[in-house]
């Protein structure tokens, strides 16, 4: 016949014990976490950190006014929310710039340092009988009804 131990009342209690104190710990644990992450996530969210002012920097052929009114939804957002890597693609756009950077600046505003693209030639759109200025990468920048001067002019293209 096989024997067969009992663990004692005294055994049985103190690992008993020792279950429980740890049940107790991982909950206050779980719970202490809990409220950190909702408490810094009402934090962030608080209108502490709602975007007030966009700063440009580096902008001498852009209106400044234009992209104020272009990005305009930006100013209210949450600044720990808004995705810069839309708004730089969003910038991308614009034909005259070439590079930017967009920053979040805390508590409340957003830095842009845009590089605009330098004219370097024009020439004369035959269709339209309209001056295109063009930069060192061939990118089209704009179309003037008026003369530019102070530009190489192209002459022949294909």
């Amino acid at each position: 016949m096989a024997h067969v131990a009992h663990k004692g009342k005294k055994e049985h209690s103190e690992e008993t014990g020792s279950k429980g104190k740890w049940i107790l710990i991982l909950t206050l644990v779980g719970t202490v976490f809990f409220g950190g992450y909702t408490g810094l996530k009402r934090f962030f969210a608080a209108s502490y950190f709602d975007i007030t002012a966009i700063r440009w920097h580096g902008t001498h052929r852009i209106d400044t006014e234009e992209l104020d009114d272009r990005f305009h939804y930006v100013l209210g957002k949450n600044l720990i929310a808004l995705d810069i890597a839309e708004l730089h693609s969003a910038l991308l756009t614009h034909t005259w710039v070439k590079e930017v950077v967009v920053r979040k600046v805390l508590p409340n505003s957003v830095d842009v340092r845009i590089t605009e693209r330098i004219p370097v030639a024009v020439e004369m759109d035959p269709r339209s009988n309209r001056m295109i200025l063009r930069d060192s990468d061939g990118v089209i920048l704009e179309e003037r009804g008026e003369k530019v001067s102070g530009l190489p002019r192209v002459l022949h293209y294909h």
